[in-house]
């Protein structure tokens, strides 16, 4: 699983997104590389309402809690 400083260059700004686990830790992550279908992340599809939402199962960078995360993938597959 990659990680992204939210200083990286990206395609698009609004790709990086951050999560805070239990621990009260911030980890950034970047769409291009957490989202395709390809990738190492563990995932689901749920959806809600007319729309499909990713549960990508991502690890805090500093404790290496699993957290559960609802990302809207739509563009970055």
């Amino acid at each position: 699983m990659t990680q992204q400083n939210p200083n990286a260059q990206t395609k698009q700004p609004d790709s990086i997104f951050d999560v805070t686990c239990s621990k009260g830790h911030v980890s950034y992550f970047d769409k291009y590389l957490v989202c395709p279908s390809h990738g190492s992340v563990m995932r689901e599809v749920v959806e809600r309402g007319n729309e499909k939402l990713d549960v990508l199962y991502l690890k805090c960078d500093q404790c290496g809690e699993e957290m559960i995360v609802h990302v809207n993938c739509k563009g970055y597959k």
